[in-house]
């Protein structure tokens, strides 16, 4: 029996998809989590470079991840809120205003509270 994703994870999906539309795309993803509010650029899964610096960790997070659905012969979406998404040129804002250049940040769905599509300034 295939596993139905959450609501979470599939409004989640239409703002990072959408984020590719030739109207959207001077916005970024926004995702609010416990530490803070991160926004960057989605990465496509097609789209990841292994030898580029700004998706090595997309690559190797999803060469782990392939791997590990075949390990466990999993063939549909994982249940629930299980898994991930990759932001590039991402910024970690804090409660206290602090601001993080992060690069590129792996997001497991569990860990937001809420997404939005936008610029921060």
């Amino acid at each position: 029996m295939n596993a139905i994703p959450s609501v979470k994870k599939n409004v989640i999906h239409t703002l990072f998809n959408a984020c590719f539309m030739d109207e959207l795309k001077s916005n970024q993803l926004v995702v609010l989590t416990g530490a803070g509010v991160i926004s960057g650029n989605p990465v496509e899964k097609g789209t990841i470079d292994e030898t580029s610096p700004k998706t090595f960790v997309s690559a190797l997070t999803q060469m782990t991840f392939e791997q590990y659905k075949s390990d466990y012969s999993i063939d549909s979406s994982l249940p629930g809120n299980d898994g991930f998404f990759a932001l590039k040129d991402a910024v970690l804002r804090t409660g206290s205003n602090t601001t993080y250049n992060i690069g590129e940040v792996i997001i497991f769905f569990d860990e937001i509270i809420g997404v939005s599509i936008g610029t921060l300034g």
